[in-house]
């Protein structure tokens, strides 16, 4: 009972220094992008995605190019039901990067990124095939996302 009781404040102060660790900024980098071979970008209007909304660009140049605007952003965790709640206000853009040259749908999508129209970008992975939770664009980045739209041709 007397260790616990010594060991409770240091639990206490690790604990809490676990917590605010989701709460540090930190900068995403994303993969290599000549590892890509295409993307499937999904436009998903009042939280509903439609077939022909999606957009598959194999044009790898176009692919790394969207990859390079979104590498180096300063993000911050977010929970899954806060994002949830940020995409369902605008429209968004889901983006399927695949490192093969056909999609194997028995795995998981290797690598995604999110974006909404106002700005907003997602991460939903660390690297290829490794998810992690979410981390959201400490700021809004509407320029970015004009730019990709333009390179994939969303509208």
């Amino acid at each position: 009972m007397f260790i616990i009781k010594k060991l409770l404040p240091i639990l206490v102060v690790l604990i809490l220094a676990l917590a605010a660790c989701g709460d540090k900024e930190q900068t995403t980098n994303v993969p290599d992008p000549a590892k890509f071979k295409s993307a499937q970008i999904q436009t998903i209007h009042n939280n509903d995605a439609d077939e022909k909304d999606t957009i598959v660009l194999k044009d790898k140049e176009k692919v790394q190019e969207v990859l390079k605007l979104v590498d180096g952003l300063k993000t911050k965790e977010q929970n899954i039901t806060k994002t949830e709640k940020e995409m369902k206000k605008v429209d968004s853009y889901f983006f399927y990067f695949e490192n093969k040259k056909v999609r194997d749908d028995k795995n998981p999508i290797p690598y995604s990124v999110f974006m909404t129209d106002d700005g907003r970008i997602f991460f939903t992975h660390s690297d290829i095939d490794e998810l992690m939770v979410p981390q959201r664009s400490v700021e809004k980045h509407p320029e970015i996302v004009k730019q990709i739209k333009e390179i994939v041709g969303l509208k």
